[in-house]
């Protein structure tokens, strides 16, 4: 049997089997996906893919929870690119959205057909980006000094909100925006509630 490599996993098994799976889930949903198909993909014997991953379940928990994480990350670096706190924050809120409908990665989490199998992986609760609470600190630390968190505002807590509007705008359905129209209605209805300007 050729082994078929994916991009990033030379000499990596259990990586190999992920990008496969990430290639079935996109092709079949996550419900209809098959470990066979999926051991077919990476170029192994389903007892292969077996040997790193007991079941199903355990498979699509790691691929979430590695998908999840570099999500975080790439959330991370885009929020680092601007400097105001406010535009960082906004920038959290939309990329979460936009990652739910068109992230190829993720997107499969979220159609219907998938939610009773994926209703407790990271990526259907405010834990898909459970790090960036403490991310959120640093990046209201390293943000310019013009705006500042309220009083009344907790950035253990803020990081866990901005999953949860993110999951929100992503899945309830309502007008359909673009990406500049989705941040500017981020920024009207729900900057104001947490960012304050400081007086010079």
């Amino acid at each position: 049997m050729s082994v078929r490599v994916h991009s990033g996993s030379v000499g990596d098994p259990k990586s190999q089997i992920l990008d496969a799976a990430k290639v079935v889930f996109t092709e079949k949903g996550v419900t209809d996906a098959r470990m066979g198909r999926i051991a077919e993909e990476a170029g192994f014997s389903r007892a292969t893919v077996y040997r790193y991953f007991r079941t199903k379940d355990d498979l699509i928990r790691a691929y979430a929870e590695r998908a999840a994480e570099r999500s975080r990350r790439r959330l991370t670096q885009k929020m680092r690119r601007f400097d105001k706190l406010s535009d960082r924050l906004v920038e959290a809120v939309a990329f979460t959205a936009e990652s739910i409908r068109n992230d190829p990665e993720i997107a499969p989490f979220f159609e219907p057909d998938a939610l009773a199998v994926t209703g407790s992986l990271p990526f259907r609760s405010a834990a898909m980006l459970q790090g960036l609470q403490s991310d959120v600190r640093g990046l209201i630390e390293g943000a310019d000094t013009s705006e500042s968190l309220r009083d009344t505002v907790r950035a253990e807590e803020l990081g866990e909100w901005l999953v949860r509007l993110g999951l929100s705008l992503a899945m309830v359905r309502g007008p359909s925006r673009k990406s500049k129209e989705l941040r500017g209605f981020i920024r009207r209805l729900v900057m104001p509630a947490f960012i304050e300007v400081r007086q010079k």
